[in-house]
């Protein structure tokens, strides 16, 4: 049974919570699907896909960049992950990156993520089979954070995306996101990301044209609350997709994570992502010299007739020292 100081200590968070649920309130949609940058808007590992991808103001080990460039500072010693996302209709995504401190109060990261497609069958003008082709998407990211003050952290992302398709028809581009971190406590952080604030891809012709595409900006803004008295993270996140020419669409994103008492290295996860249920867990494990390893799987049921869709993540900690 929570005790009445527990509840008290932490009326606060609750406060918070409730204040930015009230603050980033906004319908749900399916997101940012058509347009520039698509394929690389889906979650990038197992721990972000479980918690709905609710986590610009939520440190996650080995992936930090992808949710929020500012939460590279929250890298401890060394930190390299690894993702493989099998998913429905032949789709898959590879995602790798290494993140490490620079003292006294920054961290870089160096990430690589690759969207693909197989199977896709091709037809002639008169509508007849000619096989099976493949396309797929990479970009690859550096990213760099900075404490500006003891509660406040500032980043960016710098990308460079490469998109392939049937028929020599390629496209190269580049990208800018910018982000921030308030720690307004240790149990309460508020995060925003302003996603390709400046950025666009060129793709060339056989016939030696060239068509460019803006990236569409994404604002995010999301809090992350540790109610240390249950063991429960609470996580909560807006986006605004504004689609040049077309105005604006938005997502509302949440998670919770559960540690288990009797074992805390293992998490019980669930959100909602774009108006769906997604599930997962991960398990940590340490050793005596330092070195960790996360384990994380997550699984997204996908929508109508779509399937389902399984996430693997490993993430090593080569050091556990503080800034």
């Amino acid at each position: 049974m929570i005790k009445k100081q527990d509840l008290i200590k932490h009326r606060a968070q609750y406060r918070s919570f409730i204040f930015g649920l009230l603050l980033l309130q906004v319908g749900f949609s399916e997101f940012g699907g058509g347009y520039a940058g698509a394929s690389f808007r889906y979650a990038s590992n197992a721990r972000e896909l479980s918690l709905g991808s609710a986590m610009v103001a939520e440190p996650n080990k080995g992936f930090h960049q992808l949710g929020n460039p500012a939460l590279t500072m929250f890298t401890r010693g060394e930190e390299a992950g690894i993702s493989l996302l099998s998913m429905s209709l032949d789709r898959s995504v590879q995602v790798g990156s290494v993140n490490m401190i620079l003292p006294p109060r920054a961290a870089i990261g160096f990430s690589f993520y690759r969207s693909a497609t197989d199977n896709i069958g091709g037809r002639d003008l008169m509508g007849n089979p000619v096989g099976t082709f493949s396309v797929s998407d990479k970009m690859g990211m550096l990213s760099f954070s900075q404490y500006v003050s003891d509660h406040l952290s500032v980043g960016l992302n710098l990308k460079a995306v490469f998109n392939s398709l049937p028929g020599k028809l390629n496209a190269q581009g580049i990208g800018l996101d910018l982000g921030f971190v308030y720690i307004l406590s240790d149990d309460v952080r508020f995060g925003g990301k302003i996603e390709n604030l400046a950025g666009n891809t060129t793709w060339k012709f056989d016939s030696g044209g060239t068509d460019t595409e803006d990236f569409p900006k994404v604002f995010s803004l999301g809090t992350s609350v540790n109610v240390q008295s249950i063991q429960l993270k609470l996580l909560l996140q807006s986006d605004t997709f504004f689609i040049p020419g077309q105005g604006n669409e938005s997502r509302l994103n949440a998670g919770v994570e559960y540690s288990l008492r009797s074992i805390p290295s293992i998490k019980l996860r669930a959100g909602v992502h774009n108006n769906k249920p997604v599930i997962g867990f991960g398990l940590r494990i340490k050793s005596p010299g330092g070195t960790a390893i996360n384990a994380d799987y997550a699984l997204d049921p996908g929508i109508e007739n779509e399937g389902a869709s399984q996430v693997f993540s490993l993430v090593l900690n080569l050091g556990l020292h503080a800034l």
